[in-house]
């Protein structure tokens, strides 16, 4: 299924098992969105379970406690190179947060996908990985 939103960032289902994408109602979006859902059931082996209830708890407790932990005050001394990438809609994680991630990180590399959400690497998923192998190589 994928929700295509021009509103606010909303929830969908959270109980339906059926594979979700939340999109803004950008152009060109939907259509790669779309196209990741079809790609999910070309894979018949090694397949990642469904999220059970007791994971998605787990991972809202993960990412509520890592939001009111205190917060390093620069970043300057991560000297390895980082690799940061998002969709230009991205209502989850917006996209000027990369930016500024980029900004901070002495060494990185910033890539913005257009028409892209918050699965910006699963919509452009070639040219996050040609990108991806680029720049592990360097």
């Amino acid at each position: 299924m994928v929700l295509i939103d021009h509103q606010p960032f909303q929830f969908a289902n959270l109980n339906s098992h059926e594979p979700t994408v939340i999109v803004n109602n950008v152009i060109g979006l939907a259509k790669t969105a779309a196209e990741f859902l079809q790609r999910l059931g070309t894979r018949q082996q090694d397949r990642d379970l469904p999220a059970t209830q007791e994971t998605i708890v787990a991972q809202v407790t993960a990412i509520t406690k890592w939001g009111m932990a205190p917060k390093p005050t620069s970043l300057d001394s991560l000297q390895h190179p980082v690799l940061v990438a998002n969709g230009d809609t991205d209502l989850m994680v917006p996209s000027i947060n990369s930016v500024e991630l980029a900004r901070k990180l002495p060494h990185s590399q910033l890539s913005i996908f257009p028409d892209a959400g918050h699965g910006a690497i699963f919509q452009y998923h070639s040219a996050f990985l040609d990108q991806t192998l680029r720049f592990l190589q360097n």
